[in-house]
Order: structure tokens, then sequence, then C-alpha cells
């Protein structure tokens, strides 16, 4: 991890974990119907450096305020780091609909199912466009 953050305590916390820079609207409207019970979370996106910028502002124009942390390249280890500063209630794995990373996405959440308590939920969306 190269940053630190401040989480206050919230009623629940949502790790997303985006490889890539996606299509954020789709995303939102996922978050919105998986936050729509709760009134105090806590949003945290980790991305590598190249795609957190991006994912970052786009949620919170879509009215999320959501903070973020550069993660490892590999989402297990991302995953680790983060849980370790930001013990999530929930993870969401946000990857883009390309075949290439599709096909990674599916090991990936099956490890994450299979490593890690929390529930997973994997989002396939749209890339985003350059």
């Amino acid at each position: 991890m190269a940053a630190t953050t401040t989480v206050r305590t919230a009623a629940r916390r949502i790790l997303v974990v985006a490889s890539e820079t996606v299509d954020t609207q789709m995303l939102a409207d996922v978050l919105r119907f998986r936050m729509r019970t709760e009134r105090d979370v806590d949003l945290l996106v980790i991305a590598p450096a190249l795609h957190l910028t991006r994912s970052l502002d786009q949620l919170r124009e879509a009215g999320f305020d959501a903070e973020g942390l550069v993660a490892d390249a590999d989402p297990i280890r991302a995953i680790d780091d983060a849980l370790t500063v930001f013990p999530a209630d929930e993870i969401v794995l946000a990857n883009d609909a390309r075949g290439h990373s599709n096909q990674l996405a599916r090991d990936l959440v099956h490890r994450a199912r299979l490593r890690y308590a929390q529930p997973i939920l994997h989002v396939v969306v749209a890339s985003a466009p350059p």
C-alpha cells in the first residue's frame, strides 16, 4: 500500500477492488443497491495507481463519499493489505467486461471466496472510455 487513510467508524464498510478503470455508472448503480438499507457506509476503493484517481473521481461525481488506496497489482495481496487498515464487511470485485479480464476475474472471485469470510460480490462492468 502506498498511502494511508483515516477511516471513520461506520455501520457498514465496503471494499471495492478495481483492477482497471471501469464504467463507474454501472458500478455506482450496484453500490447504491447494496447500500440502499444503510445510511452510514464507508467505501474504500483500491486499485493500481494508474486507475485509482479516475475511479475515485468518477465515484465522487456519482455522489459517493469514497476514499482510495493505491493497491498492489496482485488483487489478493491488495485485498490482504487493505483489510489490515479497513476491516470490510463486504468486498466488491469490479472488473471490466473484456474477455481477458473476465477470465482472470473468474479465478480471482473463486480464490477470494475461499480466502475471505466477507461476502464477495463480483461486478462485471463495461470498460471506461479512455
